[in-house]
C-alpha cells in the first residue's frame, strides 16, 4: 500500500513538472532555406511550441546546441539561453502553471523586458530576412564584443548598464588588444543604432543612452591602398604551379583588376548570358540591394587578358542563366551563395598575399586592391573622372575621389591613352 502511495506521488510530481527546451522545426524552411527555432514547453504530457525569431539551418543548429559553441554559435546560444531563462521566470511568476496563461505572460512580457541583447538580435534577424547577411554578420560580431566586454556570464544586459565612461573604456580596451580603429568604430555604430531603435520602440529611456553625452565614436579616414603598374606586371609574370590554388588566386585577382576592380561577389555571380563578345554587363549586388529605382548596369570592355582567364575557367556547356565559372549553383540559397563567395575570397586573399610576399610587394594586398589599383591607374593616365566613376559603379564623383585622391604622385606621369594597354604588349 505504501509503495502504491509513493508511486502515485511520483506520477503527480511528473504531471506538475514543466520542461523547457528548444526545437528546430524542419517542416517548412523560409525563403532563405532556414528553419525556425522554437521554444518547446511540455506540461502534463502536452507540448506547445512558441516562436523565438531565431532561424538556422540544421548544421548551424547542431553547432549552437553542441558542447562549447564558439564565435557566432556562442552568441546564438546566449540568445536561446536567455529565452529559456525568461520562460522559467514566467513559470515562477505564475505559481499554478497552465500553458494558456504561460503564453499570455510570455509574449506580454516581451516588449517591456527587452534589453541590449534582444534588440541586437532583432536587428540581426531583420538583416538576415532581407538577405543582407554581411550586415547581419557585422552586428553579430559587434554583439560578441559587447558580450565579451560588458556582459561576461550575463544572459541579459539592461540599457542602463552602459555609461559614457564605459564607451571610452571599450575603445581603449580593444585598441590595447591591437584591434583597428575602423573595426572598433564600426561595432560602436552598431551599438549606437541599437540604442536609437530601443528608444524609438520605447523600451529604453532617452536618458539611458550613453551616446547622448560628449562621447564621440572615433572617426576613421579610409585611405584606399593601390599597388603600382610595375607591381601588377610582376604578378602577371609570376609563374604559379599549374592547377594550384596560387594560380587560381592570381588569375581571378587579375581578372578583377582587368574588369576595373569588379567585386569578387559580383564576379562569381556572372552568368553566361552576361557576356556578349567583348562586353560584360552586370549590376553591382551592392547597388541592387540598396533598392534604388535607377539601378544602372555596369558595362566592362573585356581585354585580351580577361578573355584568356575567362576561357581558362569557364564551365563548358550550360545555358545563358548558368553561372559562368560554376562555383555557384542555381539551386543555392542566398546564404549558401554568400558562404561560397566568402570562402573563395579567403582563398584568394591568402594566396595573393603569399605571391606578394615572394615578389616583394606590400603584404597588405587583398581582393580590394584590384579595385583601388584599377582606379589609380585610370586616374594617373588622365582618364576622365566620369568614366572612372561609371566603371567603378559609383553613384557620384565624390565616392570616386575617395579612391583616387591619396594616390602616389609619381604615377601621374604615366599618361598613355588606354588604361590597361601597358599590360598587353
Amino acid at each position: 500500500m505504501f509503495a502504491n502511495f509513493v508511486k502515485r506521488i511520483n506520477k503527480d510530481n511528473m504531471r506538475s513538472i514543466v520542461i523547457f527546451d528548444t526545437y528546430l522545426d524542419t517542416r517548412r524552411p523560409n525563403k532563405n532555406g532556414l528553419y525556425p527555432v522554437k521554444l518547446r514547453v511540455t506540461f502534463q504530457r502536452k507540448t506547445q511550441y512558441y516562436k523565438t525569431n531565431v532561424f538556422l539551418d540544421e548544421y548551424d543548429y547542431e553547432k549552437v546546441i553542441g558542447k562549447n559553441p564558439k564565435g557566432k554559435y556562442q552568441d546564438i546560444r546566449f540568445t536561446l539561453d536567455a529565452i529559456l531563462e525568461k520562460a522559467k521566470s514566467v513559470q515562477k511568476e505564475l505559481g499554478a502553471f497552465s500553458l494558456s496563461e504561460f503564453e499570455n505572460r510570455f509574449y506580454k512580457s516581451t516588449p517591456g523586458k527587452q534589453d541590449i541583447y534582444s534588440v541586437y538580435n532583432e536587428i540581426i534577424e531583420d538583416f538576415n530576412t532581407k538577405n543582407s547577411f554581411g550586415t547581419a554578420e557585422i552586428y553579430q560580431n559587434s554583439l560578441r564584443w559587447i558580450k565579451e566586454f560588458y556582459g561576461k556570464g550575463k544572459s541579459i544586459l539592461p540599457f542602463e548598464s552602459i555609461k559614457e565612461q564605459d564607451l571610452e573604456r571599450f575603445v581603449n580596451h580593444y585598441k590595447g588588444l591591437g584591434r583597428s580603429i575602423t573595426t572598433i568604430s564600426m561595432y560602436l555604430r552598431c551599438l549606437h543604432r541599437v540604442y536609437n531603435l530601443a528608444i524609438q520602440k520605447e523600451v529604453c529611456l532617452p536618458e539611458n543612452n550613453p551616446f547622448k553625452s560628449k562621447f564621440k565614436i572615433p572617426k576613421v579616414r579610409n585611405i584606399k591602398k593601390a599597388i603600382t603598374g610595375t607591381e601588377i606586371q610582376k604578378i602577371i609574370d609570376y609563374e604559379a604551379p599549374p592547377g594550384s590554388q596560387l594560380e587560381k588566386a592570381k588569375d581571378f585577382w587579375l581578372l578583377s583588376f582587368f574588369c576595373f576592380g569588379i567585386n569578387f561577389g559580383d564576379m562569381l555571380r556572372i552568368k553566361n548570358g552576361d557576356i556578349k563578345k567583348d562586353t560584360l554587363t552586370f549590376i553591382r549586388r551592392k547597388t541592387e540591394k540598396a533598392g534604388s529605382n535607377t539601378v544602372k548596369p555596369i558595362i566592362v570592355s573585356l581585354t585580351p587578358k580577361s578573355h584568356e582567364i575567362i576561357k581558362k575557367y569557364r564551365q563548358s556547356g550550360g545555358t545563358k542563366d548558368d553561372y559562368l565559372f560554376g562555383y555557384l549553383q542555381g539551386n543555392y540559397t542566398e546564404k549558401q551563395i554568400r558562404t561560397r563567395i566568402k570562402s573563395f575570397i579567403r582563398m584568394v586573399n591568402r594566396h595573393i598575399k603569399m605571391i606578394a610576399e615572394e615578389l616583394g610587394i606590400d603584404p597588405g594586398i587583398s581582393t580590394y586592391t584590384c579595385r583601388h589599383s584599377a582606379a589609380t591607374l585610370a586616374y594617373n593616365k588622365a582618364v576622365p573622372m566620369s568614366f572612372i566613376s561609371e566603371s567603378l559603379g559609383h553613384s557620384n564623383l565624390l565616392t570616386t575621389t575617395l579612391y583616387t585622391k591619396s594616390l602616389p604622385v609619381e604615377e601621374i606621369s604615366r599618361l598613355t591613352g588606354q588604361v590597361f594597354e601597358d599590360f598587353h604588349k
